[in-house]
């Protein structure tokens, strides 16, 4: 799956990639994003080609981990 996604964003010129931003400020700055809800981000996550899942409580150790895997510093 994650080969099929980064296929059809870069046949679109999209990024697959983070900037190389600070993984906390990021963090910081999804304090205001519109999907949070209770206090808690809501992600939507592939799970396949054209599904997808809303989780939430996702923790934030998973998430600054992924940031960096993705390119982001920190």
């Amino acid at each position: 799956l994650t080969a099929q996604v980064e296929g059809a964003l870069r046949a679109w010129g999209l990024p697959v990639r983070c900037p190389p931003f600070d993984a906390g400020e990021i963090w910081t700055a999804m304090a205001h994003d519109k999907k949070r809800q209770g206090g808690d981000l809501r992600w939507v996550l592939p799970r396949q080609v054209g599904a997808v899942e809303v989780v939430r409580g996702v923790p934030q150790e998973v998430v600054m981990s992924v940031l960096r895997t993705m390119g982001a510093r920190g």
